[in-house]
């Protein structure tokens, strides 16, 4: 069912839920990162002398890894340069991660709302470049728990990494929930047997979020207030 405020609603009738932990993705759902990634893709297109993307193209590959948005950007004629477009990437955007990320609009408000929660960040970013972006923002000390791709075996949609991070706290899947901008997260979720939220203003399209049945589907961060305590 529908409710108010532009979110779509799929909890049942207990409107309101008691959670322990959440877990929130970093790209598209804590932070506008979209330029910046983009920026060190185009710079390394150019680097191999090849013509830049579109950063809403560009935009639209992001989610999977760095490793795989390199693979991407090249198209399957030059998957052989993966490696060396993925070094030459990461170097860039070890420099430059910060020029025009920004946190969206409530997101501290939110973290700081549920101080008293257990929280975690789960990302298919490398794992130190999460904790740096997260440093740089002034955000992560509201986090118990900050695991990237390069820390399990397996990325997102694996629920692998969310299983890491609710032995580590102590959290059964009925008491937690993720937050995230793609079917990617809802997936996880799913995998998981963890309750599933999306934001529609991040990296994934509106139709396919709601299509692809999370719980929650809301367009401001804020109404997470409104349905978890």
């Amino acid at each position: 069912m529908k409710c108010g405020l532009g979110c779509m609603l799929r909890l049942g009738s207990q409107t309101v839920k008691d959670i322990d932990l959440i877990i929130f993705d970093l790209d598209g759902t804590l932070i506008d990162s979209a330029k910046d990634i983009a920026r060190s893709a185009n710079y390394m297109m150019r680097s191999l002398g090849l013509d830049e993307l579109d950063e809403k193209l560009i935009r639209g590959y992001i989610g999977d890894g760095a490793r795989n948005l390199m693979r991407k950007c090249l198209g399957p004629e030059r998957l052989h340069l993966a490696d060396k477009a993925l070094s030459i990437y990461l170097d860039r955007y070890n420099q430059h991660f910060l020029d025009y990320t920004v946190l969206y609009p409530g997101v501290e408000e939110v973290l700081s709302f549920y101080r008293n929660k257990k929280k975690a960040v789960v990302t298919n970013k490398p794992t130190d470049l999460s904790i740096a972006i997260l440093r740089g923002l002034g955000v992560h000390g509201y986090f118990e728990v900050v695991l990237g791709g390069d820390s399990s075996k397996e990325l997102k949609p694996s629920p692998e990494p969310v299983n890491r991070v609710l032995d580590s706290l102590g959290v059964s899947p009925e008491r937690a929930l993720i937050v995230g901008d793609s079917t990617i997260d809802i997936k996880t979720g799913r995998n998981a047997g963890v309750m599933t939220c999306v934001v529609t203003y991040g990296l994934g399209k509106s139709e396919e979020l709601i299509e692809a049945g999370a719980e929650l589907v809301i367009n401001d961060i804020s109404d997470l207030k409104r349905f978890f305590r």
